[in-house]
């Protein structure tokens, strides 16, 4: 699986032509790059040496609601942006005449802005007006705007080594006397095959590659700056050691591979057929349906290649494979299998609430399978543990209830070290899904930390992490691969001890996690709370509390025989304060006086908790691990100990103890006394403590929340 590394920055490469409308001008006489980063584009606009137009200025917007923030031009060039918002570039004397290039920075509200350009003649006239969307490039963006720059002297001298090279093979560019840090462009007759900058001597040796369609026979090789100067030499160029005849027939023929390949699986495959001959290959499914078709051309060695990729939603089984020249066809067959160890589904992908889920399949023969489910918020609803059989099968269902909200439900199927994740639809088909796991809740100082991701398969998505102050510490982009997953991995050298998070988005899909750097054991003084007393089977526990800041604790759920059920680490922030909803009351769970127990080196506290019995009078609570809320967020509040089947009447009351809304919130009890409501906070509220009361008639219960 590939590992990302740190300080890898994955661009946006914009590349087009601007059409030219006179009768003068070609589609190829301008040319425009851009690089762009983290909202920062280097725009590069190219005058081919061999045009006649003369281009004075650039108008530049943005579509929607994409606005510029700021701009920078190179010398003898202006920029101002108008009410309108439109950024005009225009030269203060002579405009870009052939051979020159103009380089300036522009940067944007957003990171793939849809640019529009104007490009404008030397006497007013509108030559073309174009727009570009982003495709995703890795390179790296500098804001170095040296571009009219003279770079070419009448002492710089360039040469070859060796002094003759040959078609499809690779030699070194020398040159020495030209200007310091400066940019040229390296042509082949009249293709640019290269472009690079001189050291701060005014030299540089650069290798390059001379293309394989390259005839032998005489070539101008010449160096180009900024502003058009050129500088060539004429050289022989040899015929290719490498290069076959023409009319040498090669048999076509396929390197041996392994018959078993898994779901998500990228394949090299590679052989020999007759130079410059271009291949067919597909792949097929058992009934003969065309899975991929893609083709590929021999190498003048008589050499082909290809990745043979098999998707992650490919049905296990045989696949075809073929590939033919025309004349002859090699085929090969292929046995794909599950790349999974625990390879359950859920029966159906959209069930409606109050029905239960079912899953089945296979997972670790003789081994205990946890089974968690989250609800769209990210919240635990429901966790249980089964032994799977020495037949490895599986088949286990899920309750729901009906005020579980709609939306994709998340399912964490782990055994031991491997764990696979499944979705569900609860009133709706799922929708995508992004996961991010650490490798450890607490990495040591001037290491690595490592995380895992799951996604949608072969989708770049960016990814943040930031501090326990809201500072981004660093932005990347990780690649999912083909089988859903990637591994990211960054250094955390010179980074301070703390408490950090994750971020990454993709469309309507966002993940986040909590991680820590360079914890400790022994925190002081514990102090905690659980939500409530009193647990029925299968309730999530969520627990707040204090203790000295940057600690690393560890939570044990204890049963009433004195056995660990589950123990879960979590650590707390720069003000002492912890909070973790990682532990349940497990679905078959006995009866009476269990104990939550917190530790960190020496110290140590401990909280009785009830499970199975009968609470005394109603609660109501928000099942969440924050105490402050921000508007357009997503509450669940919860109850227990309400009146069986009985109505319940929610109200929300402000500050000032007026009603929230004109009307309270109605639903009922289950049968066995419990609610919940799921609220959104209105954007138009003002902040400050608000109170929520429940009631079934007979009893009533309240609970504070906070609105920033």
């Amino acid at each position: 699986m590939k590992i990302l590394k740190i300080g890898i920055i994955c661009l946006f490469l914009i590349s087009f032509s601007i059409l030219l409308s006179n009768q003068e001008a070609s589609a190829e006489d301008i040319t425009v790059t851009s690089n762009t980063s983290n909202s920062q584009t280097i725009i590069e606009i190219k005058n081919d040496r061999k045009s006649n137009v003369e281009l004075d200025s650039i108008r530049i917007w943005l579509s929607g609601n994409e606005s510029f923030k700021s701009f920078k031009t190179q010398q003898g060039w202006t920029g101002e942006i108008n009410q309108q918002g439109v950024l005009t570039i225009t030269a203060y004397n002579d405009g870009l005449t052939s051979g020159q290039t103009l380089k300036f920075s522009i940067t944007t509200s957003s990171e793939t802005p849809l640019i529009n350009w104007k490009a404008i003649d030397k006497n007013g006239n509108v030559i073309e007006t174009s727009s570009s969307t982003t495709t995703k490039s890795e390179e790296t963006v500098s804001d170095n705007l040296k571009g009219g720059d003279i770079a070419i002297l009448d002492s710089s001298t360039f040469r070859t080594i060796p002094e003759k090279p040959r078609v499809d093979s690779s030699f070194r560019l020398v040159g020495q006397s030209f200007s310091a840090s400066q940019d040229l462009d390296f042509y082949i007759k009249d293709n640019k095959v290269s472009s690079f900058t001189t050291d701060s001597n005014g030299n540089f040796v650069v290798t390059i590659k001379i293309a394989n369609n390259v005839l032998p026979d005489r070539t101008d090789f010449t160096l180009v700056d900024s502003i058009g100067n050129e500088k060539s030499i004429s050289l022989r160029v040899s015929e290719s050691s490498n290069r076959l005849l023409i009319g040498d027939l090669i048999k076509l023929s396929m390197d041996n591979t392994s018959e078993n390949v898994k779901r998500g699986d990228t394949i090299p495959i590679l052989g020999t057929a007759t130079p410059g001959k271009t291949l067919t290959i597909i792949t097929k499914n058992l009934d003969n349906t065309v899975i991929t078709t893609e083709i590929v051309k021999t190498q003048p060695t008589g050499v082909w290649n290809s990745n043979l990729i098999f998707p992650p939603n490919l049905k296990l089984g045989q696949v075809f494979f073929e590939i033919s020249d025309g004349d002859s066809v090699v085929t090969r067959t292929f046995v794909v299998e599950s790349a999974k160890i625990i390879d359950l589904k859920p029966l159906q992908q959209r069930y409606e609430p109050t029905e239960t889920i079912g899953f089945s399949g296979e997972a670790i023969p003789s081994k205990d399978l946890e089974i968690i489910v989250e609800d769209p918020t990210g919240a635990e609803i429901y966790s249980t543990v089964i032994l799977v059989g020495s037949d490895a099968q599986v088949s286990f269902s899920i309750p729901t209830e009906r005020s579980y909200m709609k939306g994709t439900y998340v399912v964490f199927l782990n055994q031991g070290d491997v764990e696979e994740v499944e979705l569900f639809g609860l009133g709706e088909l799922p929708t995508s899904k992004i996961i991010v796991k650490p490798s450890q809740l607490n990495f040591p100082g001037n290491t690595n930390a490592t995380f895992t991701i799951k996604g949608p398969a072969g989708v770049n998505v960016p990814l943040i992490i930031i501090d326990d102050s809201d500072n981004e510490k660093l932005s990347d982009i990780v690649s999912i691969g083909p089988d859903g997953k990637a591994i990211y991995e960054t250094s955390l050298v010179g980074w301070s001890s703390g408490v950090y998070s994750i971020d990454l988005r993709h469309a309507n899909a966002r993940a986040s996690e909590v991680f820590a750097i360079g914890m400790t054991t022994g925190s002081g003084e514990i102090t905690m709370k659980s939500v409530k007393d009193s647990f029925k089977p299968g309730e999530g526990i969520l627990i707040m509390g204090n203790t000295g800041p940057n600690s690393l604790l560890s939570i044990t759920l204890v049963d009433t025989a004195g056995i660990n059920v589950k123990k879960v680490d979590a650590f707390s922030d720069k003000n002492g304060l912890f909070v973790s909803d990682k532990l349940r009351i497990p679905a078959n769970a006995g009866t009476g006086t269990w104990n939550i127990v917190i530790k960190s080196g020496g110290n140590y506290a401990e909280q009785e908790i009830t499970v199975g019995q009968d609470v005394e009078g109603m609660i109501v609570y928000i099942d969440s691990k924050q105490t402050e809320f921000r508007l357009n967020e997503i509450l669940q509040i919860k109850g227990s100990g309400a009146a069986v089947s009985h109505s319940i009447k929610i109200d929300i009351l402000k500050p000032n103890g007026d009603a929230l809304t004109d009307e309270p919130f109605y639903m009922v009890a289950t049968s066995d006394g419990n609610f919940s409501l799921t609220w959104q906070v209105p954007t138009d509220i003002e902040s400050g403590d608000y109170t929520i009361t429940a009631t079934d008639g007979n009893n009533e219960a309240s609970t504070t929340m906070r609105i920033l």
